[in-house]
């Protein structure tokens, strides 16, 4: 785990889904926008990693409230450490994500994304609770993704040469 969950990592990580296939078919405040929340995610995330939705799950608990249970299976890693072959992804009626997972099972299932994935710790002495957003693993966008993730390892590329900067 990187560092502590902090106040806009809620944002970023908002336990949901974006459906955007192609970031350049975006206009304005939209491309800025969708251009600047992954660039924050690729900075803060644990683990970035390539994932398929095999299942999703919906639970009501006894206040009526929905919980989505989004069930991965966990694909390469472009970053960090994979937590397991199999990972579970849960989004509350209460995250700002939830509304991007309802209703959008066959947008979900059996498709890939890339995971986006944050742990926050209530207490030093809780389990971990992974926090996520997914994006579709489309050309554009795992190309987008692998370009900022280069510059996060220090990498940068100059008229057709790899330059590497180490600390």
């Amino acid at each position: 785990m990187g560092a502590p969950f902090a106040a806009d990592d809620r944002r970023l990580f908002d336990d949901g889904v974006d459906f955007v296939a192609d970031p350049e078919a975006l206009e304005g405040r939209w491309r800025q926008e969708w251009s600047d929340d992954l660039q924050g995610r690729i900075g803060a995330a644990d683990v970035v990693a390539n994932v398929t939705v095999t299942t999703l799950r919906t639970d009501e608990d006894p206040s009526r409230r929905t919980t989505y249970r989004l069930i991965v299976s966990m694909g390469h890693a472009l970053l960090g450490r994979l937590p397991s072959e199999e990972l579970t992804l849960t989004s509350t009626e209460d995250e700002a994500g939830f509304r991007t997972v309802a209703g959008n099972d066959h947008r979900l299932l059996q498709q890939p994304f890339v995971a986006f994935l944050k742990w926050e710790r209530a207490t030093p002495e809780a389990t971990p609770i992974p926090h996520f957003h997914l994006s579709p693993a489309t050309d554009p966008v795992s190309q987008r993704v692998a370009y900022l993730l280069e510059r996060r390892r220090g990498v940068e590329r100059e008229h057709g040469r790899v330059i590497v900067h180490q600390n």
